[in-house]
């Protein structure tokens, strides 16, 4: 992937060995130690998924493709566990044929995905920061992106879709931001397709964008990709899809706030009685938080950047 695509030199008035990125002065060190981690980055993951089979989550989606291929909508039946979007269905067995094809093996095809989708986020985080590159300290957020441990592991190794749907969620703030509704709702759509997380950015989205008619088409692409991509599993069992995909919840206690109030009262019996009730009601109370936060975040003279607000909800979202 092509990190310098945008890029123009400064008029000679200007140029002091700096290039222009978005908008924002950078010099040619810092581009070139933004492709070459990328780049790092990449081959790491690359040969990792070359080398390794992955985590059980490769052969849990393996064996949701083998599933599929004999049950189709009714996997959701036969496997309660099974919580994704009907598109995955179509997306399996699209990396079932590519793994026959090449002879590479489904857990490479699994993780490829979203090695590639690491590599585009970087991309566009670059494009949506523009002129906030000219702050040190943004480079070398941006830069640890580029790099960062955790999506080595995360997508070289582990074998999810997690990447691949942050990918398409990043597109469509970053298209949105830049005016294009009918785009930025088709890529929200396609984020939504590989997992339902997106759905709490939606009271963000929704009242960043201003007047009716920018939200009905934004909302109303974004609705129409989800089900065509889905079809026709989303037609075969809709009750059935539906409950399953949007009734999950996360297991209490692998992180965030549930985590210390699990581990608190483990130490301290007498916390017991509010780790239950945070594990009952928590989840409620978060997505009030998001609701208020959203509201309080449009009313802000100047609001923050559409990323900006999506990025926090985000963190509020994953502190539970």
């Amino acid at each position: 992937m092509t990190m310098n695509a945008g890029i123009e030199r400064l008029p000679p008035e200007a140029s002091n060995g700096e290039v222009r990125q978005g908008g924002s002065p950078m010099s040619r060190t810092w581009v070139v130690s933004m492709v070459s981690a990328t780049a790092i980055s990449f081959l790491c993951k690359l040969w990792l998924a070359l080398k390794t089979y992955g985590t059980n989550d490769v052969y849990a989606y393996f064996g949701f493709n083998q599933g599929a291929r004999y049950l189709g909508v009714d996997l959701y039946r036969a496997a309660p566990y099974f919580n994704h979007p009907p598109f995955i269905l179509h997306f399996l067995r699209l990396l079932a044929w590519l793994s026959d094809l090449t002879g590479l093996g489904f857990p490479f095809w699994i993780r490829f995905p979203a090695i590639l989708a690491d590599a585009g986020c970087v991309w566009l985080v670059w494009r949506i920061l523009g002129p906030k590159l000219r702050t040190p300290s943004v480079r070398w957020t941006l830069l640890l992106l580029a790099c960062a441990p955790p999506l080595i592991w995360i997508s070289g190794f582990h074998g999810n879709t997690d990447s691949v749907m942050i990918f398409f969620l990043v597109l469509s703030i970053y298209l949105t931001g830049r005016g294009s509704q009918w785009a930025g709702g088709a890529a929200f759509g396609m984020a939504m397709c590989i997992k339902v997380v997106p759905l709490i950015a939606i009271p963000v989205v929704f009242l960043y964008l201003r007047g009716i008619r920018r939200r009905v088409v934004f909302f109303s692409i974004a609705a129409a990709v989800w089900v065509a991509a889905g079809s026709p599993f989303i037609f075969q069992n809709p009750v059935g899809v539906l409950r399953q995909v949007f009734g999950y919840r996360s297991q209490y206690g692998d992180w965030g706030l549930s985590y210390v109030a699990l581990h608190a009262a483990a130490r301290w019996p007498g916390f017991a009685a509010a780790s239950a009730a945070f594990q009952q009601y928590g989840a409620y109370a978060v997505l009030a938080a998001i609701a208020v936060v959203s509201i309080r975040m449009s009313r802000l003279d100047p609001a923050p950047s559409l990323f900006a607000q999506v990025g926090l909800i985000f963190f509020l979202f994953l502190s539970w």
